[in-house]
């Protein structure tokens, strides 16, 4: 089975939803083969439920769960690149990535930009017990 790990990112826009738009529509000319790579194996579309893009919003929302996350994996290292693309040749996005291993101390967190989008997402682990399940 492998080792797995939980995933949430947000890419957003600081100031107007049009230069997170702008980006992907950038990323897409620029890296065709990651985006295409993108668009099969996270599907970006509002209905599903691992990726979630807002154009109105300026917002991109990747939640992954009990995946084996990477980096040589090449769905990882397309999203790795539009990360990159978006931090560091892009103006007005930022974003917050967190990795959550299966170990309680493997936890991985990365972020670029405004506090306001950094607060988008929070770390928490659980411990639940039910006698009655």
């Amino acid at each position: 089975m492998g080792y797995r790990s939980d995933v949430l990112a947000v890419l957003a826009s600081v100031h107007k939803p049009e230069d997170l738009v702008n980006a992907m529509e950038e990323f897409q000319v620029k890296r065709p083969e990651e985006w295409a790579l993108l668009q099969n194996k996270f599907r970006w579309k509002w209905s599903e439920p691992e990726l979630l893009y807002s154009r109105e919003k300026g917002i991109l929302f990747l939640e992954c769960h009990d995946v084996k996350w990477y980096d040589d994996y090449p769905d990882v290292a397309a999203w790795n690149k539009l990360w990159e693309f978006c931090r560091d040749e892009v103006e007005g996005i930022s974003g917050n990535l967190w990795r959550l291993g299966e170990d309680n101390d493997d936890i991985y967190n990365d972020w670029f930009g405004d506090s306001y989008v950094t607060d988008m997402i929070r770390f928490e682990r659980n411990v639940f017990f039910d006698m009655y399940s």
